[in-house]
């Protein structure tokens, strides 16, 4: 999900958000308080952003004057270590004018709160990231209870060059638990296309349950390759499997079915200078029980290749 960022703004090269949030962070108000003697650095943020294409206001008072504005409000708090370990706690408030879940329609005041930690055993040549949010509130008469979960361990093989890690991963969002009523289907709110669950966008951060592992390589300088391999289970076998977009991609009343499928990517990237990078890849995706008892159930290829020019 990784809401809270690695790095300080700007350093990050993707933008996440999927619940999972701002590894670059939105624009708003950021102090950092450093503290060399023991090497940590503190930012704090806050901001307003537009939530497209519902219409939504800020909560009253939330953050003084940014409170005026229209748009959804935040408060972060991260702590950055000077090994590269980083952590903190979050706040989102959204207050949407027309949502539906799962049969549960209205209007959409949602409160997520969250915290991420990461960081490295050098020793060890680990790696680790926990990220874990929940959410409260209410759409239209019903009550939200909601939440994500997400866990990452990797390891660097000490292979001179190639810097092989291999990674395991476990992502958890939660789905409703029949139509109508309360809402405990998990609300992505930013969602973006890629970064996590797969390049071709079928899956998204509601009612999922994903296991998935890879391995990244650098076996000349400036190109990179990785391998992605994930599984896929709806979480409630009452609820809706939902796309990278947080819409419906197959209705959940078809079938107690609750296995979805499996992906696994390809990806070779390469930087000819700091500002023109080039990268192909491959994916596949095969359809599980559910995908076939509720619709249409080829499998599914994505193939693509671009040059990037940054200025």
């Amino acid at each position: 999900m990784a809401l809270l960022p690695a790095e300080p703004p700007g350093e990050q090269a993707a933008d996440h958000y999927d619940g999972e949030a701002y590894r670059r962070l939105p624009d708003g108000v950021w102090r950092f308080i450093e503290a060399p003697s023991v090497q940590f650095r503190i930012l704090l943020g806050a901001f307003c952003a537009g939530l497209p294409p519902a219409h939504v206001r800020v909560l009253p008072r939330s953050i003084g004057a940014l409170g005026t504005r229209e748009g959804t409000v935040a408060l972060c708090l991260i702590v950055l270590g000077g090994r590269g370990d980083s952590g903190g706690g979050y706040w989102l408030g959204v207050d949407n004018t027309a949502a539906t879940f799962n049969g549960t329609a209205g209007r959409e005041h949602r409160q997520t709160l969250g915290g991420r930690t990461s960081g490295k055993i050098d020793q060890a040549h680990l790696d680790y990231e926990v990220e874990g949010a929940g959410q409260f509130g209410s759409v239209g008469r019903g009550n939200i209870a909601a939440w994500m979960l997400t866990t990452v361990l990797g390891y660097t093989l000490p292979i001179p060059h190639w810097s092989p890690r291999v990674y395991l991963a476990f992502d958890y969002a939660s789905g409703d638990k029949g139509p109508g009523g309360g809402v405990g289907t998990f609300n992505p709110l930013y969602p973006n296309g890629h970064s996590y669950l797969g390049y071709i966008d079928y899956i998204g951060r509601q009612n999922i349950i994903s296991a998935n592992g890879g391995l990244i390589t650098t076996p000349v300088r400036d190109l990179t390759l990785s391998l992605q391999q994930y599984f896929f289970w709806r979480a409630s076998d009452r609820d809706a499997l939902y796309n990278k977009s947080a819409a419906v991609l197959r209705p959940g009343n078809g079938t107690t079915a609750r296995y979805v499928g499996a992906e696994v990517d390809l990806l070779a990237t390469y930087n000819f200078t700091r500002h023109l990078q080039s990268y192909a890849g491959y994916s596949h995706f095969f359809t599980g029980e559910f995908i076939r008892k509720t619709g249409p159930s080829r499998d599914s290829d994505f193939l693509y290749c671009a040059v990037q020019y940054t200025f």
